[in-house]
């Protein structure tokens, strides 16, 4: 009987197929309405450097909604994977190693917690959006005519990018991933607070 017990505790402290299914599916959206929000903020080109702000208070609540539902080792860490597994596939390798270093910061810090401290999952949070961002348009800081050589853009869209995420606005909009995820981790509690307060991670 007691080794009954243990067995049925440990399962339900690891990661089951709904969870999978729940962290895939989220993951996805996430992705999803990263790059939405993200083409939308390139028009006019002069949002391009505070597209990071944008994504990352939209993107609060979806990824919130993980650790608060799922609450278990990998809810921080695979959903993460996922994201830089994609734009890996998409020729994004950077984002992939700034998914993998985020993911496994977020996930220790978030664990020691128990995933009950909304504060540590607003830490996992803004380590998930600077790493997405930096990822992201670091390639362009590395090759400056990036767009123009290998991402075959117009020559005059792809100088226009460069110019963007080159100037001052540009490395700034590190600041304003920070402020963005920290604005969407607290638009993610309000819209989550009943999952929130059902995972014991508020008090309602």
């Amino acid at each position: 009987m007691a080794e009954q017990v243990m067995r049925e505790t440990a399962q339900s402290k690891g990661l089951r197929a709904r969870d999978f299914a729940t962290l895939g599916i989220f993951s996805a959206l996430l992705f999803v309405l990263t790059m939405v929000v993200g083409m939308l903020m390139n028009n006019p080109l002069a949002l391009v450097p505070w597209a990071p702000t944008a994504i990352a208070i939209v993107g609060g609540p979806l990824y919130l909604m993980m650790p608060a539902k799922v609450g278990k080792r990998g809810a921080i860490l695979i959903p993460a994977l996922v994201v830089g597994v994609i734009w890996a596939l998409m020729g994004g390798m950077f984002v992939l190693v700034g998914m993998v270093v985020a993911g496994i910061v977020g996930e220790i810090v978030v664990a020691r917690t128990n995933y009950k401290s909304f504060a540590a999952m607003v830490v996992a949070y803004v380590l998930f959006v600077v790493a997405y961002h930096i990822g992201s348009v670091s390639i362009a800081w590395i090759i400056n005519d990036y767009f123009t050589q290998f991402a075959s853009y117009p020559a005059e869209l792809a100088a226009m990018m460069e110019g963007a995420i080159n100037s001052p606005n540009g490395y700034v909009s590190i600041v304003g991933a920070v402020a963005g995820a920290l604005v969407g981790a607290l638009f993610g509690r309000a819209v989550l607070k009943k999952h929130f307060v059902a995972a014991g991670v508020v008090q309602g």
